[in-house]
């Protein structure tokens, strides 16, 4: 009985210092924050204090020295508020791909992978929708004999564009990138896009950096969607209003 009476005094008089126990396990140098590690040593801080409840004089050990600097409640209350900060940061960094693909799905109405799952030939409409929702005329090929370009657009200034779409689950590499700066010129095109699910090589980008072509991967790409659901919806409203 000493002895436990010795540990509750001593988990009295550590505890007024808990966030120096979990600012040292939350913060690790070249290894970033560590929410798991962190929510651990809250539960066992947690577990303590309610090993303190029941035992009178450690738990008057505990509240002289959080006097010295955030009295109770407010330092019960703050040390409850860290539990469900640290929590929510392990959950946001373990379930992160998937709150990534709900997000998607909620606010898009699909995700990469439902990207992946069309058709070329459904891949190539769906980009030929996305262009034409923000004013484009849009002209589709991609068949035999059309050199790699499988949408023709003309912007609303006139411009022409030659437009790829990459149903690929792979990125695309800097060959293909390439390939389409050529198809632009032979075009006569002012410019290119190149839309590429499975995203680009760091070669790829490179090589497209200072020259009229735009990559697009299946994250920008749906992002893309959600600003012309956005502008759709502004234009609805914008009718209605004048209508009125």
């Amino acid at each position: 009985m000493q002895t436990w009476d010795m540990v509750l005094n001593i988990a009295g008089f550590l505890f007024p210092f808990w966030p120096v126990f979990l600012f040292s396990a939350l913060v690790r140098k070249r290894r970033g924050l560590q929410w798991g590690q962190a929510l651990v040593a809250w539960g066992v801080l947690a577990l303590a204090r309610g090993l303190l409840l029941f035992h009178a004089e450690a738990q008057n050990t505990m509240q002289e020295l959080a006097q010295l600097y955030l009295p109770d409640p407010w330092n019960t209350l703050l040390f409850l508020l860290a539990g469900v900060v640290l929590g929510s940061g392990w959950v946001l960094t373990r379930y992160r791909p998937w709150l990534a693909w709900y997000w998607q799905r909620k606010v898009y109405g699909m995700s990469q992978e439902d990207l992946l799952k069309l058709s070329p030939r459904q891949f190539e409409e769906l980009v030929a929708a996305l262009f034409r929702a923000f004013g484009y005329k849009v002209r589709l090929k991609g068949r035999q004999g059309d050199h790699g370009v499988d949408l023709l657009v003309l912007a609303p200034d006139g411009r022409k564009a030659v437009v790829q779409c990459k149903r690929w689950r792979k990125p695309v590499g800097e060959p293909v990138v390439r390939d389409l700066y050529g198809t632009m010129y032979h075009e006569k095109a002012d410019r290119a896009f190149l839309f590429a699910v499975g995203g680009f090589t760091d070669q790829a980008r490179e090589w497209a950096q200072g020259k009229p072509i735009s990559l697009y991967d299946g994250a920008d790409l749906l992002r893309l969607w959600r600003q012309a659901q956005r502008a759709r919806q502004r234009r609805r409203r914008r009718s209605v209003t004048t209508r009125h």
